[in-house]
């Protein structure tokens, strides 16, 4: 009766690569081994399906990127591998600054061609800039300190920095990662080292590597008797027997500076921990004098790592502007995957006629670089002028968007967690057969216009959400956390923080009422405002109430509440065309446990 009252009123890369062909690839190998895995056992049977799906997404990018490659076989790669793989406790971040504090040495590990590494350096570094410290750095050759030091002290510009390093050439990774944490030791006056030397690009000479580097640490500390030091290198040097070992043989016996070791997001590591439940950025002690930082899912790593391949190819060909269409592409295949969608068999009937397979029916992606010709995309599928510019203003606040009208995503500043969700929004029309001509047909009133966007959003969000599982929208909601956001953003959202606190109850007062109809008499006046709401206000709104629905849907299906083959079912759904939007939203939210009391 509840379900029925309240419905009533809303009626009112492919192996084309060799890791070896461009150089420094090799300490982002060691994660890359094609190794098998003992099976996980899992809380739930949910649980574990969910991570076997990863797991096979994950699989299914490594041939792609290290289909011919023969580097993680070596001895030096299957050392790294065998020493980190236990957990022995889960700690606070705290517990791992208070560690790095009682020890002379820090040693971080860098996967290069992700940025999450070298923000959680520099967020590290800082926390540590309380006491006298230096850095150190594999990205610059020591041929590069003059050069290093001039830039510190402000005698030549970023851009002539990078080419007196050679920068694209001798490293070639983003420069926007290590870009925050050089300037952050420049703002600190930290002390800045590269202790590199070739050769970058063959494992052969791998270990001479450690051991001229190893000598460049001792003298280090030699010569800056009252600092730590903070090392940033990649993973497979910090393998015990390697960069560590070889810097205590410079001292005597027993008198070896101590050290710590912080790797970041091991593959087997991050396996066992989201088998036990645990998601979000982690800490797990793996023994006495390593830590393990999980800020990353595997497959976003390895995606970082495929796209780094395919900027150099770019670059090979002189081509400068980055194509997103493959990465967006690998998504969509993952999310379907997840919904046992049959992308070469499926055929996307509408009224008895087959259009096309569900694999020629991928978007057309356009990425920065290429608004123009997004725009002029638009102003030639008939859409209005109102409604063009509708979406361009989605696209600046949400720095994405896919347009099923016109069947295409917009990618603005790159972020795979945004890229999924409008991989989701895709597979979710295509599931539905609306896209382009066939986009909602019929006008729908008000409340169900309201809904059915709603929980657009909701599958949206659920797939990026099997993306990247640290999602969570109770922490990242600006409706919500308004206090947090920045004021950039408060200005692109064009709302006022009134309006923002009415927003705010809105949501408050609808989640209560959906799991207290028994004791509700009717619905509260703010609710009925907010179904009624336009513009800029209806879509927080339904943004928020869907990402909410979507935090519960994904929650929903990890303990069991929903199938796998439910949440396919739900994709599938044209919830206009079955009665209300309103019911379906409201059958999906009673099944979920609450958010908050």
């Amino acid at each position: 009766m509840a379900v029925i009252f309240f419905v009533k009123f809303v009626a009112s890369f492919s192996s084309w690569l060799c890791v070896t062909d461009y150089p420094i690839l090799a300490s982002l190998v060691p994660n890359a081994t094609m190794q098998s895995m003992p099976p996980l056992v899992c809380k739930t049977e949910n649980l574990a399906e969910r991570i076997r799906f990863q797991q096979q997404e994950v699989d299914l990018l490594k041939k792609e990127i290290f289909g011919t490659d023969k580097i993680p076989r070596s001895a030096y790669i299957r050392r790294f591998l065998s020493e980190f793989a236990e957990v022995q406790a889960l700690v606070s971040y705290e517990d791992l600054i208070e560690a790095a504090r009682k020890s002379r040495i820090i040693y971080v590990g860098d996967y290069h061609a992700s940025k999450k590494y070298q923000q959680f350096q520099a967020r590290l570094l800082e926390d540590l800039a309380r006491e006298p410290i230096l850095l150190a750095l594999e990205m610059l050759y020591g041929r590069n300190q003059r050069a290093l030091d001039d830039w510190a002290a402000g005698r030549i510009t970023e851009d002539q920095f990078l080419r007196r390093t050679r920068y694209e050439l001798e490293w070639g990774y983003e420069w926007d990662g290590y870009r925050g944490i050089l300037e952050l030791a420049r703002k600190q006056r930290i002390p800045i080292f590269g202790i590199d030397c070739a050769p970058r690009n063959d494992l052969r000479y791998i270990s001479k590597r450690d051991t001229a580097v190893a000598a460049k640490i001792a003298d280090l500390l030699s010569r800056f008797p009252q600092h730590r030091l903070m090392v940033c290198f990649g993973e497979s040097h910090l393998a015990s027997p390697h960069l560590p070992l070889k810097v205590s043989r410079h001292f005597p016996p027993r008198r070896a500076p101590r050290h710590i070791t912080v790797l970041q997001n091991i593959d087997e590591i991050y396996w066992k921990l989201a088998c036990d439940g645990f998601e979000g950025e982690q800490v797990a002690r793996l023994d006495g004098s390593v830590y393990c930082v999980l800020n990353a899912t595997p497959f976003e790593k390895y995606e970082a790592y495929r796209r780094q391949l395919e900027i150099w190819r770019a670059h090979d060909q002189e081509d400068q502007k980055l194509d997103l269409s493959s990465t967006v592409y690998n998504v969509i295949n993952a999310i379907a995957d997840f919904m046992r969608v049959k992308k070469y068999d499926l055929c996307l009937t509408r009224e008895g006629v087959c259009l096309e397979l569900f694999i020629d029916a991928y978007p057309e992606v356009y990425s920065f670089g290429e608004f123009d010709d997004f725009e002029a995309l638009l102003q030639s599928s008939g859409l209005s002028k109102i409604q063009i510019q509708k979406i361009i203003n989605h696209t600046m606040r949400r720095g994405s968007c896919y347009v099923p009208r016109v069947n295409a995503i917009f990618i603005g500043k790159f972020d795979l967690t945004h890229a999924a969700e409008e991989a989701a929004h895709f597979v979710n029309f295509a599931l539905k057969r609306q896209r382009n001509d066939a986009y909602r047909r019929e006008e729908l009133t008000q409340g169900a216009e309201f809904y059915l966007t709603t929980l657009e959003e909701a599958l949206g969000y659920f797939g990026a959400k099997l993306i990247d599982p640290s999602r969570d929208h109770l922490q990242e909601s600006p409706i919500l956390n308004w206090e947090r956001v920045e004021a950039p953003m408060k200005r692109l959202l064009g709302v006022s923080g009134a309006e923002v606190r009415w927003m705010r109850r809105f949501i408050q007062e609808h989640k209560r009422l959906e799991h207290n109809y028994g004791t509700m008499r009717k619905i509260p006046k703010i609710v009925h405002r907010g179904i009624e709401s336009r513009g800029r206000v209806f879509t927080l709104l339904t943004h928020d109430l869907g990402y909410l629905l979507g935090e519960q849907l994904y929650r929903g299906y990890l303990g069991g509440i929903f199938s796998r083959r439910e949440i396919s079912r739900l994709f599938k759904r044209r919830f206009e065309e079955e009665g209300s939007p309103a019911k379906a939203y409201v059958d999906i939210a009673e099944r979920c446990a609450p958010l908050w009391d």
